[in-house]
């Protein structure tokens, strides 16, 4: 990305739950893709999270305080007479979700688990959703801090005549006590996402930037640039290839990667090709789910809080396991294999606007993500992060500007965003409500970081300011400490 992540990005992320909406407003609840159900004739219903559009989502506990999210049951077709509808824990559905997803989740307590009104809502005749149903679930000595539990909430209607397909009675909530560890997130809502050329920089500098007045960590997720995918023709197999600064960080990660997770920051892993057939946007669908399956591995050993993908420096060639040409089609499947493999996991995309020639703008493969097995791509890609100087993102398909960050910043390039009457690109970004903001390449020991470089008005240091000014409404406040890289 430092070579050649062109000037240009879009971001795709959100955390699940922890926000409250009033069943009172008036709420557009989002509808599954049209794909998703059998088109005959009938009603066929589904459940969903209020602010994500999805059946499976994360609730983090922070400071023994009880998280609290809102479901709704939709149909596709309007109510002929009003009916109501029941959302219930139900312990059996855990096991059919664990065998489906191949994940081997535990049960959350059920008696720290509290449905409003018993779990019991309407849909009105004429509507196809029902009123949200809030889901409070309070911190449990029973389970360990840190690690994912499941709540599996099943459904059912009282009009018979709804068909419910398989899965689709099931709202999956997976709850994760985070302890003692604080939470990174500002009142604004927006995640600052700095990726990190660690072959030449110390992650742990994220540590040393916080804001003056509500003492939070600047940065919420930090991306390791980068580790990649190649093929082993001997095994036919598509592997994670690590080179030795992702490995020594992974293999150290008490000393670098535990201390940001420790003060409420999330770690991931940048994932791109490397010169070879393997790449985002060119395997079958089998070899996506199986690399789908060492990702999830690599994440659970490291304890790595998701993936970023980025489709470059891939030789799509195609073969056994392959396809080709490659296509957003393949890339959405293994982004899409991935979430699902991994649900409480991250997933981060960058939609490069062109890929390879730059000169020539060819269109990058991740900036127009299909639909899945019927699954928008708002529902598998968690945060997208646009090309650098770009303030649209081509393909919305479900991603909402929640889960957008337009105009990231290359700092070793010097390439910063602008403030100026007129071009203030981080009101366009509070205007257009953008959910993230991405900075490539921070790195306090680099000499543009307090000192302009030739050509440049403006520095890393002035720049992370601007983003506590002009997106939290608060003060940088930087210890003055800087790691060197020293490994």
């Amino acid at each position: 990305m430092k070579r050649t992540i062109k000037y240009l990005l879009t971001v795709t992320l959100l955390t699940a739950g922890v926000w409250v909406t009033s069943c009172d407003e008036a709420i557009e609840m989002p509808g599954p893709s049209g794909d998703q159900f059998e088109t005959v004739a009938g009603t066929y219903g589904y459940v969903r999270n209020v602010l994500e559009p999805r059946s499976t989502t994360t609730l983090e506990l922070y400071n023994s305080q009880p998280g609290t999210t809102e479901i709704y049951f939709g149909m596709t077709r309007p109510a002929a007479k009003t009916m109501s509808v029941t959302f219930a824990f139900d312990a059996t559905a855990l096991d059919e979700y664990n065998r489906s997803h191949a994940t081997t989740y535990e049960l959350y307590p059920e008696s720290a688990v509290t449905l409003q009104s018993d779990g019991r809502t309407l849909v009105n005749a004429g509507s196809q959703t029902s009123s949200p149903i809030r889901v409070t679930v309070a911190p449990s000595a029973e389970v360990t801090d840190g690690k994912s539990y499941a709540v599996p909430l099943r459904l059912t209607p009282s009009d018979a005549s709804v068909t419910m397909q398989a899965g689709e009675d099931i709202y999956m909530l997976l709850v994760r006590d985070m302890g003692s560890i604080p939470d990174a997130s500002k009142a604004s809502g927006i995640k600052i996402i700095s990726c990190m050329e660690v072959n030449d920089t110390n992650p742990l500098n994220n540590l040393e930037f916080t804001l003056k007045n509500s003492g939070k960590m600047l940065v919420d997720i930090v991306v390791l640039f980068a580790s990649n995918m190649n093929y082993d023709a001997a095994t036919g197999r598509v592997y994670i290839s690590n080179n030795e600064n992702i490995q020594h960080l992974l293999d150290h990660r008490d000393t670098y990667l535990k201390p940001l997770q420790a003060r409420g920051m999330k770690v991931v892993l940048a994932m791109m090709g490397n010169h070879d057939q393997a790449g985002v946007s060119g395997l079958a669908d089998e070899t996506a789910r199986a690399f789908a399956r060492d990702l999830k591995n690599l994440c659970e050993a490291y304890e790595l809080d998701g993936i970023f993908w980025d489709d470059e420096y891939s030789d799509y060639a195609g073969g056994p396991g392959f396809v080709y040409p490659a296509s957003s089609e393949a890339a959405a499947r293994l982004i899409y294999e991935t979430k699902k493999a991994m649900p409480d996991k991250l997933n981060l995309v960058y939609m490069a606007y062109a890929v390879n020639t730059w000169e020539q703008q060819i269109p990058g493969l991740l900036n127009t993500l299909p639909d899945v097995d019927g699954v928008q791509a708002g529902a598998y890609v968690d945060y997208a992060i646009n090309d650098y100087r770009m303030a649209d993102f081509p393909n919305h398909n479900g991603i909402r500007w929640e889960q957008v960050a337009i105009y990231p910043e290359e700092y070793a390039k010097n390439v910063f965003n602008l403030i100026f009457e007129g071009e203030d690109e981080y009101e366009q970004m509070r205007e257009k409500g953008c959910g993230a903001h991405m900075i490539f390449a921070m790195d306090p020991t680099r000499a543009n970081f307090q000192e302009p470089a030739s050509g440049s008005s403006c520095t890393q240091l002035q720049s992370m300011q601007n983003i506590a000014v002009h997106l939290f409404g608060d003060q940088l406040v930087w210890s003055g400490k800087t790691y060197s890289k020293d490994w």
